[in-house]
Parts: structure tokens; sequence; C-alpha cells
């Protein structure tokens, strides 16, 4: 799903493809989306040595105790050391 406002250049914004045909190790990635692609490939640069950050906008990442409604959202992040 495309993010408004943002261009994939496929340089400095990549898609899961673009991903796999970096050239380099990056120094930092931000991964959006924290399904099992992004999560693979956050992994896979992570252990290549780049600092990875996965954004995840998601109905489900609230414990059901605390959300609000089944239209309610929420945005967690996560980073591995």
């Amino acid at each position: 799903m495309p993010l408004p406002g943002v261009t994939i250049d496929e340089q400095q914004i990549v898609t899961s493809t673009g991903a796999l045909a970096l050239k380099q190790v990056p120094k930092r990635l931000l991964v959006v989306g924290g399904g099992y692609i992004g999560l693979e490939l956050g992994s896979v640069w992570r252990r290549l040595g780049s600092e990875v950050l996965v954004v995840e906008f998601s109905t489900a990442s609230r414990p059901a105790s605390t959300a609000r409604s089944p239209s309610s959202s929420s945005v967690s992040c996560r980073s591995r050391a």
C-alpha cells in the first residue's frame, strides 16, 4: 500500500524488491511493515550489520484489554540491537 507523500525511488526509499538489490549494506534501515516480508528483510540486513527499525501500523498491535474498538489502531516501533 503506498504511503501518501512518499515517492519510492528505489534508491533511498525502496520496495522489498529494491531492498534485495541494494549494492551496499545501509548504515540504518527503516522497515515499514512488520509482516513476514518486512521482518525477514530486516533480520537479513541486521545480520549484515545494518541498524534496523521496524514500524508497524496495525489494529492488532494493542493488547485486547486496551483496545477501544475494532476500528481503533496504533503504531508500534520495535528495534533489535
